[in-house]
């Protein structure tokens, strides 16, 4: 059975805030630690035991919702607005850098130890570096916005997905396109990449519900399914063990995936309260004064909210609503395999 506790994406709803006003648009999770970035402008970082909001940072310009962040023990870096924030966690959340200069909105950013690459509005990829803060490379990719991208730093490469359809790989270093893996479709936007751990395969989530797997020696395509037509917006890789495959849609359905197969293990509906199937049921509490503990098994209806973004540790499964809410979902991975 997979048990799921639903926690507010803003602290204040501890205090009684009312929920639905905000959307969580992204989250991250390691170990112990949970960040979320909401339309209300404020990165947060969780206790994923207690669930107790531990910090908190805000971004300054109007009308800038945080839609993609990425953390370690030291920063957070998030794309807001037009601009990429950079906060040291350890000189009181401290701005170290706020890059951007260009004037277009973004939509996502990829991080390595000394870049940070980011989707934006004009159809370009921009790189700037993380010490200096300036712009390196601009890399003129789609004709369309910048939906989605991935690097994969061993290979030097850059894969970048877009609303005008396609799918692309750039070198880095040179900004050349090397591989067109999708043409451009009006039909289908390209929401979710991922590199598979190997950098051989890389995996693709669209607007039409379909997900592919790409065999990048081959420039071709591995597999690809669709369950739905609902907008598949986000995907995540299990980073150790098993490669496990986890994708959220707009319809609130979670689904787990073999990532060498394209086989789907099992669908996960909040919405579910019945015991049928070993994962099929998530629980929900609201969040008390002081937290609560991973026991709760307080159960109350759940609607079926939309996914916007979705990542999974070894036992545990995050997403993130557009009622503001988080997920945070126990599940045996091993089991499904």
């Amino acid at each position: 059975m997979a048990k799921c506790i639903v926690v507010g994406g803003r602290p204040t709803l501890q205090g009684g805030d009312e929920r639905g006003k905000y959307r969580a648009d992204c989250c991250h999770m390691s170990m112990n630690t949970i960040v979320s970035g909401s339309t209300d402008q404020t990165v947060r970082v969780w206790c994923a035991s207690s669930l107790h909001c531990l910090e908190e940072y805000k971004v300054s310009k109007p009308k800038s919702p945080v839609v993609d962040l990425e953390f370690d023990a030291n920063k957070i870096i998030a794309a807001a607005g037009a601009e990429v924030w950079v906060w040291n966690r350890n000189r009181g959340g401290r701005v170290t850098h706020q890059m951007g200069g260009h004037g277009c909105r973004l939509y996502c950013l990829s991080c390595t130890e000394s870049d940070v690459s980011v989707g934006c509005a004009d159809g370009a990829a921009r790189i700037f570096d993380l010490y200096s803060g300036r712009c390196s490379r601009i890399l003129r990719c789609h004709s369309a916005a910048v939906s989605s991208l991935c690097v994969q730093e061993e290979m030097s490469v850059l894969a970048t997905g877009s609303r005008d359809g396609s799918v692309q790989i750039c070198d880095t270093s040179t900004g050349e396109i090397v591989a067109r893996l999708l043409r451009p479709s009006p039909m289908r936007e390209v929401e979710c990449l991922q590199w598979g751990r190997n950098g051989h395969f890389l995996f693709a989530g669209t607007s039409v519900g379909r997900l592919c797997c790409w065999d990048i020696r081959k420039q071709a395509i591995l597999w690809q399914k669709e369950h739905d037509r609902s907008v598949m917006k986000s995907l995540h890789l299990q980073e150790y063990g098993l490669e496990t495959l986890v994708t959220g849609s707009m319809n609130g359905i979670v689904r787990v995936w073999d990532s060498s197969s394209g086989n789907c293990l099992v669908s996960i509906r909040p919405c579910d309260n019945s015991d049928t199937g070993s994962v099929s049921r998530w629980s929900e509490t609201a969040v008390p004064q002081g937290g609560i503990s991973n026991s709760s098994s307080v159960m109350s209806p759940l609607k079926q909210v939309p996914i916007l973004c979705v990542r999974v540790g070894s036992t545990r499964i995050l997403t993130s609503h557009t009622d503001g809410s988080l997920a945070l979902c126990q599940i045996q991975l091993q089991e499904l395999r």
